[in-house]
């Protein structure tokens, strides 16, 4: 295979609160409607995944998620404007860094490529 550079984006204030993690969890909700559909998806508990959501709204300041307690077919979730703007600056901001990492890579690998 070919050595390529992996790049992590970490969002932190007082403490981490988005990274690849939330911005998944938000993605799966927004394709399941349903933080249990997407802590599922995702093999993680219920409570971690409120968790993570919970510190992401805290250190920002505002809701990811509209809630929507259980109706006959149980609760649903639905990702806010405001949530919906924030992951999409964090993916284009992470594609600008994989784009510009890719290129500062190449500098100092080059003659690792065959």
């Amino acid at each position: 295979g070919t050595i390529r550079p992996s790049i992590r984006l970490t969002l932190e204030k007082e403490e981490r609160f988005f990274g690849p993690g939330v911005a998944d969890l938000l993605e799966l909700v927004e394709e399941k409607g349903s933080i249990q559909g997407a802590c599922s998806e995702m093999g993680m508990s219920y409570s971690k995944c409120w968790k993570l959501l919970n510190r992401a709204e805290e250190q920002m300041g505002f809701t990811f998620l509209d809630r929507y307690n259980g109706g006959p077919h149980g609760g649903n979730s639905k990702i806010t404007e405001e949530g919906r703007e924030f992951m999409k600056r964090y993916e284009a901001l992470l594609d600008e860094m994989q784009q510009t990492g890719q290129k500062i890579f190449e500098k100092y690998f080059e003659k690792y490529f065959s």
